[in-house]
């Protein structure tokens, strides 16, 4: 199953905690000659631990197609699950409206009821977390990590500290890391 992808926001920004940011990155609170570098670093830094949890961090528009679909029960895996926008009978250009979804960690369900017919099938949904109370504290500090590994990469200034670094994104990230 092919889930294509759009991120809508992500959950961390420099504006949103810059004290506690720039304390983890070792910065000057008043030094804001690298904000709009940290910044642009917030988002890979996000999308490399989305891809070692194995789901999505940041708020994210997803959408499946299906061809030939008949059943009552649909389970997507995909964790981090947050609401369905809408499903769409492609047949007849109508929407289904007649479901209910269960959540798990790993996958949603979906339960339509009646059974559902039809050849082709496009589903929209959402998932990752919708604010910065919702990140669990592990992933937002490995957002952090991860960022302080770029900047300091980035700068040249790679010391003996900072090799350390992704043992510990690996280690804050395990928790929540889908097999």
């Amino acid at each position: 199953m092919y889930i294509a992808k759009t991120k809508i926001s992500y959950p961390i920004t420099l504006d949103g905690d810059v004290l506690f940011i720039k304390r983890t990155l070792s910065l000057e609170l008043n030094d804001t000659e690298d904000d709009d570098f940290i910044n642009t670093l917030i988002q890979p830094a996000t999308e490399l631990t989305e891809g070692q949890i194995n789901q999505d961090i940041a708020l994210t528009n997803n959408i499946v197609k299906l061809k030939d679909f008949s059943g009552t029960e649909l389970v997507i895996p995909q964790g981090n699950f947050n609401a369905i926008t809408s499903i769409m009978n492609n047949d007849s250009s109508t929407l289904i409206t007649t479901y209910s979804t269960e959540k798990s960690y790993s996958e949603f369900k979906i339960v339509f009821d009646p059974t559902t017919t039809c050849k082709s099938m496009t589903i929209n949904f959402t998932t990752g977390w919708t604010t910065l109370s919702q990140l669990p504290r592990a992933l937002y500090l490995a957002i952090l990590v991860k960022t302080s590994d770029l900047l300091w990469k980035q700068r040249g200034s790679y010391s003996a500290i900072y090799e350390r670094l992704d043992s510990t994104w690996e280690t804050m990230c395990q928790q929540y890391k889908l097999l």
